[in-house]
């Protein structure tokens, strides 16, 4: 994204910024493309198709940055080894209990480069282990580890 174009406006903090009138800033077709496209990257970048109707644009904006930032929980007292896909939000957290034996927690599907996962072993004896037949990183009773897919690994 650029700073704004045209006419009349003040650069002496040494960026430019809009002024107003009169005369206020011109603002060009080129700077408001730009802060169009901006918002259409963030929407789209997060697994939405753009709506045409004028509601539903900051919604979906909300929905984009609102469901990056926050962190979706998941807790399980588990009974066997478990899997977890990707869901909208790029950052999940996990509180696991491994009842009674080692557990194997595993990513299953397609993973966007930067996912992150927080794992809590909430359990008092036995491990869990992410990415099993990967990285195949061990998460000890007590404890909390993050992990995040490079595009290639989890890390």
């Amino acid at each position: 994204m650029h700073r704004i174009e045209g006419e009349n406006y003040d650069d002496s903090s040494g960026v430019r910024l809009y002024t107003e009138g009169p005369p206020g800033t011109r603002v060009t077709a080129n700077a408001l493309n730009s802060i169009q496209e901006e918002i259409a990257y963030v929407i789209t970048q997060s697994g939405q198709t753009l709506e045409t109707a004028a509601t539903d644009t900051w919604h979906q904006l909300y929905n984009a940055l609102s469901h990056y930032f926050e962190a979706a929980a998941y807790e399980s007292i588990m009974t066997a080894d478990e899997t977890f896909g990707a869901g909208i939000a790029r950052r999940r957290k996990y509180l696991l209990d491994p009842n009674g034996a080692d557990r194997n927690f595993d990513p299953s599907g397609t993973f966007a480069t930067g996912y992150e996962v927080i794992i809590l072993n909430v359990g008092v004896a036995f491990n869990i282990v992410f990415d099993s037949a990967a990285s195949a990183q061990v998460v000890t009773p007590g404890t909390m580890a993050t992990f995040i897919y490079d595009g290639t690994i989890w890390r």
